[in-house]
């Protein structure tokens, strides 16, 4: 889920460009091993509300490009109940899981966030912006939890559907880009598959794309283990790539789990994208290495 460039281009190296690794787990696969590890944040989403002591949903005074990304051309607004005065909460926990909901802005709620893009620089406001049409959700760890190396692991589902592009992934604490690490990335138009990508702003980007076995529920398990010689990417307990530890990614990142809709990579909503489109998120767990 890049912040600062097109997806075009990452589409173009997730689906054959050189930086990526492999196209299919690596064989043979091996297990994530954690028992040398310490537990250190494990998020289960069994109290009924969202932590405000670890998660945030962004501030209330958020200009509108705080809350999409228009370089991905992306159609999404991720609100909150502060944000706008709009009062819209896509963020719940139910049934011991985050469940992020998008669907389509009223004409009313499209106003609002189109008199706040108004509100914007002439030089920010891009064409993308005047295309946003669906509001959805996004959580993070910012400013609240972030970690330097260790295992990083959630347990996930999400609706299918073009369009539909749900992400987990790790930024720097100080706010830079890059580096970035992508725990897991999906397409709905592409349900049984996805990407785990490396960014950086020293090596070229790397990463695999991963065909997901079938689950009966829907849900599968991505993790990354990340260290100062290697990233090795894992999925449903199994590694699934192993690569070299960018010289720009040894600094603090925070989490965040977002369900965008739309963009250059994941394509746009068609006739067969049904709405509410869901992301389920049944925990959030990292792991540290001792003395690290």
């Amino acid at each position: 889920m890049t912040r600062s460039i097109g997806l075009a281009a990452l589409a173009l190296v997730l689906t054959g460009g050189v930086a990526l690794a492999a196209m299919l787990p690596q064989e043979p696969s091996e297990a994530v091993d954690t028992s040398l590890l310490k537990p250190l944040f494990s998020e289960e989403f069994n109290n009924g509300r969202l932590d405000p002591k670890r998660w945030t949903q962004g501030e209330p005074n958020d200009p509108v490009t705080e809350r999409t990304i228009p370089t991905n051309a992306e159609r999404q607004v991720y609100l909150s109940p502060d944000w706008l005065d709009l009062g819209i909460q896509p963020v719940s926990i139910r049934n011991g899981a985050l469940t992020i909901t998008a669907r389509a802005m009223t004409a009313a709620e499209r106003a609002v966030v189109a008199a706040n893009v108004a509100g914007l620089p002439p030089a920010q406001q891009t064409p993308a912006l005047a295309e946003l049409s669906y509001v959805s959700g996004r959580v993070m760890t910012r400013n609240r939890f972030a970690q330097r190396y260790g295992y990083f692991e959630t347990r996930l589902r999400y609706s299918p559907g073009r369009g539909i592009w749900p992400a987990v992934w790790l930024l720097p604490a100080d706010r830079g880009w890059p580096p970035e690490i992508d725990i897991m990335e999906g397409l709905g138009h592409e349900p049984a598959v996805a990407y785990q990508t490396i960014h950086s702003a020293t090596q070229e980007r790397q990463g695999i794309k991963v065909n997901l076995k079938a689950s009966d529920s829907g849900y599968h398990r991505f993790g990354v283990m990340w260290g100062p010689e290697t990233i090795e990417t894992f999925v449903d307990g199994e590694r699934t790539g192993t690569f070299p530890t960018p010289s720009d990614a040894h600094k603090p990142m925070y989490l965040i789990v977002n369900l965008a809709v739309g963009g250059h990579w994941p394509g746009y909503p068609d006739a067969a994208t049904r709405f509410p489109a869901t992301m389920d998120v049944d925990y959030i767990r990292v792991w540290r290495h001792p003395g690290r």
